[in-house]
């Protein structure tokens, strides 16, 4: 009889989970305060306005704000450093991501700061190819005209990119290398972001930009800059009449792709993580999110934290093979 009690009120305590200790404690509350969201970037460019975006969604689903903070320069490495390294791993620290403070990071030093297992990616949130503009008053009418002059006269082509070893200088590199020319008889002028290139272009200090169609649309439909060609294998829709770089005369180019996530430090606790993926998730499929992304002119490309790391470290391999190639793998 005594035996059978003993079994009932243990019965009764693990159904009601009046037992003691963290393995029968409910989630805290998520979040109760505000998010900060790290872009390594300065302000205006394609990270930093897609991220502002991004804000607004989780700021009214959450209820609690999500702000972005801009920590650029240093090739992003601080702004990543501090969201990944630095600040607590509690789910109040988001960091930005993309191509250059991870598969880009990882191909052109062979000892990172910051290392691709040294984050969990929360998912990507879309993808878009590169393209090269130059000034309207350039006498390239086409990339097949500004290769031939840049292979007659490479050591007179000054390029913008954002960051050594950002989709800039491995988009650029890979041309460079594709068309016989060194990148190093060539003049990189780094900045922070397109918001610093953009004027360097447009006031002569520089000949050509590689940057993202969503960047390029503006000046290009108002007529400031000419976009000769997209490094993909397709048409932008949103610059339709600007050829693909095989259709402008430069085969062979696999092109590089420009893609923005969200990631948190490793140690994030599980509860936090599985509502910030959730939320991503929602916010890709959302009709009214996504219509907000066409109207910035970047396509929504979502993949789930699994498929975006799958994604992310094949990625890595392709940058690594051509890093030494362009001579930023140090």
């Amino acid at each position: 009889m005594k035996a059978s009690c003993v079994v009932f009120w243990v019965f009764v305590i693990l159904c009601t989970g009046t037992l003691a200790g963290p393995a029968w404690a409910a989630d805290p509350a998520y979040p109760t305060r505000q998010i900060e969201l790290i872009a390594p970037v300065a302000p205006g460019g394609a990270l930093d306005t897609i991220m502002r975006a991004v804000a607004e969604y989780a700021t009214k689903k959450f209820g609690s704000p999500v702000l972005v903070v801009n920590k650029p320069g240093g090739g992003a490495v601080p702004g990543i450093h501090y969201a990944l390294k630095e600040a607590k791993p509690d789910g109040y620290t988001l960091l930005a991501d993309g191509g250059q403070g991870t598969s880009m990071m990882v191909a052109a030093m062979l000892n990172p700061p910051i290392k691709l297992e040294d984050r969990v990616f929360l998912g990507r949130i879309n993808v878009d190819p590169t393209a090269f503009a130059v000034r309207t008053d350039a006498p390239w009418k086409n990339l097949k005209e500004l290769s031939d002059w840049v292979k007659a006269h490479p050591k007179e082509l000054t390029w913008g990119s954002t960051g050594p070893f950002g989709a800039s200088a491995f988009g650029t590199g890979e041309w460079l290398t594709a068309i016989g020319v060194n990148p190093f008889d060539t003049r990189m002028v780094t900045s922070m972001g397109w918001g610093e290139t953009s004027p360097r272009l447009l006031g002569g200090h520089i000949m050509l930009a590689c940057q993202t169609v969503a960047e390029f649309w503006s000046l290009t439909k108002a007529g400031k800059i000419r976009t000769l060609a997209v490094l993909d294998d397709k048409r932008s829709p949103f610059l339709p009449d600007v050829p693909t770089a095989a259709e402008a005369g430069v085969p062979g180019l696999k092109g590089v792709k420009w893609w923005a996530g969200i990631s948190v430090a490793v140690g994030t606790p599980e509860y936090a993580f599985d509502k910030l993926a959730k939320l991503i998730e929602e916010m890709c499929n959302d009709p009214v999110f996504k219509k907000k992304m066409e109207d910035l002119h970047y396509s929504v490309a979502y993949l789930d934290p699994a498929a975006t790391k799958e994604m992310l470290y094949k990625e890595a391999e392709f940058y690594i093979k051509l890093a030494p190639k362009i001579g930023v793998r140090k």
